[in-house]
């Protein structure tokens, strides 16, 4: 008796159910799946990237968005600062270290950030291969993003302006791959670094220029302010964000509020706007697990009350089967490959959306690269969701198995 290509012929028989089935199982695993890992995600890249930075200092405006750009690299800029002012901050007595940040283009969908050697000290950044930038238009590879764009030591780089891969324009000149970065686990290993020096030569050639009368009272104007302020290039300077290090507890009361209030720059506190942004998305997370859960359940009820129902339909032709010799395991056998044929459907239909959804929300809003920023689950929580569709096949075979065992094989037959 080949109990495999019996269990075949009813599937074949009434699909539609068993299809619906494995639906309705394989969306609640993939937004269960998917809540995982944002919620992992989102909390080891804030402790990774946030680290020892006290404050994020950047142009006015959002301080969630100014923090999200600058430390999960997830959020465009608020702007730019200027440069000047950026090392007046660093030179206060209750800063014990910055790290300057300049960004706004991007290779192929990956960030390009400029920054100098003080970020590489705080992250405790290593290299696979090659060294670090030393000259200008160097650059050194996050090594995800050396993965994805398939580059090494000695390869060239054209970036574009933006933070994604429609750039309005990109730049003639080319940078040069000199090193590539040993895995850090945080959004780093998705990063483009250089120095600041690059970025600032990347972009002179952007400044406006007026043509005839104009351009030469243009000239005439800095050449008189450059008497009494002295080397006119550096307040044309500008970094997207300082990250800062306090030296003492008191800056933490003092300096953001004065930065606030008596400059043109905005000062956030990363621990408090993350703790804000985590409690927002918790509740979403919350909502989606609780839609999952609901979809779940319904999804456990309708294959219990179909097994049920299969089992008293077919009640006959299990009395059919016991008259020829089959055993009361066999018919269990039978079930369970009735069962875990809809489990493991819907559970691998529920792990490969769990992998494109991230993919199809990047592509939705034309961030291709949206996926770089979460992490992949570990695998406590994937032996978690093999024991959870393990359950579920147990858990329906014991609350569908009451025909089989109470099968009366002299009646049915009589009675047919």
């Amino acid at each position: 008796m080949n109990l495999w290509k019996i269990h075949q012929k009813y599937l074949e028989k009434k699909p539609l159910l068993a299809i619906l089935t494995c639906i309705s199982l394989g969306f609640s695993c993939m937004l269960l799946l998917g809540v995982q890992q944002l919620k992992t995600s989102f909390e080891q890249q804030f402790k990774a990237n946030v680290g020892t930075i006290d404050m994020v200092v950047g142009a006015k405006g959002s301080p969630l968005q100014l923090v999200l750009s600058s430390l999960l690299h997830i959020d465009t800029p608020t702007g730019n600062i200027s440069w000047q002012e950026a090392q007046k901050l660093a030179k206060n007595p209750l800063v014990k270290s910055s790290i300057p940040l300049a960004f706004g283009d991007n290779y192929k969908g990956y960030r390009i950030v400029g920054t100098d050697t003080s970020f590489f000290e705080n992250y405790k950044l290593l290299l696979n291969e090659g060294r670090r930038p030393e000259r200008s238009l160097e650059i050194v590879v996050g090594v995800e993003a050396a993965k994805k764009l398939h580059l090494k030591v000695g390869s060239l780089v054209t970036s574009t302006h933006g933070l994604i891969n429609e750039g309005l324009e990109t730049h003639e000149e080319k940078f040069r791959v000199v090193g590539i970065l040993a895995p850090t686990h945080t959004r780093i290993d998705h990063l483009l670094l250089t120095s600041i020096q690059s970025i600032w030569e990347l972009h002179h050639h952007e400044k406006p220029r007026l043509a005839g009368a104009e351009e030469h009272l243009h000239n005439e104007k800095h050449e008189h302010e450059d008497e009494h302020r002295g080397d006119s290039s550096e307040p044309t300077r500008e970094i997207t964000a300082l990250l800062v290090q306090f030296k003492r507890p008191l800056a933490l009361v003092t300096l953001p509020r004065n930065i606030n209030q008596q400059t043109n720059m905005m000062a956030a506190l990363p621990k408090y706007e993350l703790d804000k942004f985590y409690n927002y998305l918790g509740l979403g997370m919350q909502t989606i697990r609780a839609i999952a859960l609901v979809i779940l359940i319904i999804a456990l009820v309708t294959l219990f009350v179909s097994l049920y129902k299969m089992g008293r339909e077919r009640s006959y032709d299990y009395a059919l089967f016991r008259s020829y010799g089959a055993s009361h395991f066999q018919l269990f056998l039978l079930l369970v490959f009735e069962v875990f044929t809809i489990v493991i459907l819907g559970g691998v239909l529920g792990y490969i959306g769990f992998r494109l959804l991230p993919i199809c929300i990047g592509i939705f809003q034309k961030t291709p690269n949206f996926d770089t920023w979460l992490l992949p689950l570990n695998s406590s929580v994937l032996v978690q969701f093999i024991l959870l569709l393990l359950g579920i096949g147990i858990t329906s075979i014991l609350l569908a198995i009451y025909p089989i065992l109470n099968l009366n094989v002299s009646k049915l037959l009589k009675d047919e």
